[in-house]
């Protein structure tokens, strides 16, 4: 299972309970959280991101569920998000689509750990103050989640500031919310992103008029593999 996170870019999502997650508000939901079943309004596009998180077993990544997929559809069949097929003996089976995928995949049951949040965390950013933390260069911090630490935020730089994001121990993404720049001379717009990985060199971003970013620092793997249950 997985922390996913989800950045609304237009329109409205409306949850499970009736409370609706405005353009630009951002979403966070661990494992175990129930989250569903939501409306997807006409219009409506989102940045989906889902990784490891705190006390969830390795992340399998979309390459891996997709052959796996493909092995049990020659056995069986998909339906509204079951898997279904007939063991040697005639006998009918159905199991959860996602867990038998995942269990095809990793050669493990797949077990759903015990939710950290009786809800899903729908965080409003405009709500949030922006902290200057140098001329033309402002950040909303929204939340850190777990001991992995996991950071969402955002960033600001107005038109001209450069800003120089040197790696951590934590893998991090810059999402160009809105505005232009460039980095390291690479131009980027609305709807570009940057991985910036804990082995990479550092980047450069230069904004051209008012350049937004969404920052998702990953959760520390090292703590990860050091926690003890």
């Amino acid at each position: 299972m997985r922390f996913l996170g989800c950045v609304p870019l237009s329109g409205i999502r409306v949850g499970h309970t009736n409370s609706a997650v405005m353009t630009n508000a951002t979403a966070a939901r661990s494992a175990g959280t129930n989250y569903g079943p939501y409306d997807r309004q006409t219009g409506h596009e989102q940045l989906h991101i889902q990784f490891q998180g705190a006390g969830c077993p390795p992340f399998v990544n979309y390459e891996e569920l997709t052959a796996a997929r493909d092995i049990l559809a020659k056995k069986g069949s998909f339906e509204k998000g079951v898997y279904t097929w007939i063991d040697e003996q005639g006998k009918r089976h159905n199991k959860d689509g996602h867990a038998a995928t995942v269990e095809c995949a990793t050669g493990q049951e797949l077990v759903i750990p015990p939710a950290r949040f009786a809800d899903p965390i729908n965080m409003n950013p405009e709500a949030y103050d922006w902290i200057e933390i140098a001329s033309g260069l402002r950040r909303k911090e929204l939340g850190s989640f777990t001991e992995a630490e996991t950071r969402v935020s955002f960033l600001r730089l107005e038109d001209g500031v450069s800003y120089e994001v040197s790696p951590t121990e934590q893998a991090t993404l810059l999402f160009v919310r809105s505005g232009t720049g460039d980095v390291d001379g690479q131009t980027i717009s609305e709807r570009d992103g940057i991985m910036l990985d804990p082995s990479d060199s550092g980047v450069t971003f230069t904004a051209t008029g008012t350049l937004d970013l969404f920052v998702l620092a990953l959760p520390k793997l090292s703590d990860l593999r050091r926690a003890v249950q």
